[in-house]
């Protein structure tokens, strides 16, 4: 059944206002990647591309959460009051490149 905007408007307010909204199709869950409300003839919900989806192994996905375990632990020292005595901008470059490796991490295939 095609809907028009007011019908889908009306649906939407039935539901919590705090869900996430997700397109059903083919079997799988997909994202919404925008809204598009240029066309003169109707509204397009555009569905995010799988191959946009970022997927990790489960490798990864431990080796960055310990990664980020580790900037965590960095950060938390620095919030102690003791931390006066320690040199910030060295900690500020080691946090830096800890980060750069996350995204390195994250940017693998």
């Amino acid at each position: 059944m095609i809907q028009t905007v007011k019908e889908l408007i009306d649906e939407l307010k039935k539901c919590n206002p705090d869900y996430p909204v997700r397109i059903y199709f083919n079997d799988d869950i997909k994202e919404i990647e925008l809204v598009d409300n240029t066309l003169q003839d109707r509204v397009d919900i555009n569905m995010l591309e799988v191959d946009k989806v970022m997927k990790l192994r489960q490798a990864q996905k431990t080796k960055i959460e310990r990664m980020l375990d580790e900037i965590e632990y960095y950060l938390e020292a620095m919030e102690q009051q003791e931390y006066m005595t320690f040199d910030l901008e060295k900690d500020l470059r080691r946090l830096s490149a800890m980060l750069d490796n996350v995204r390195e991490e994250i940017e693998k295939k």
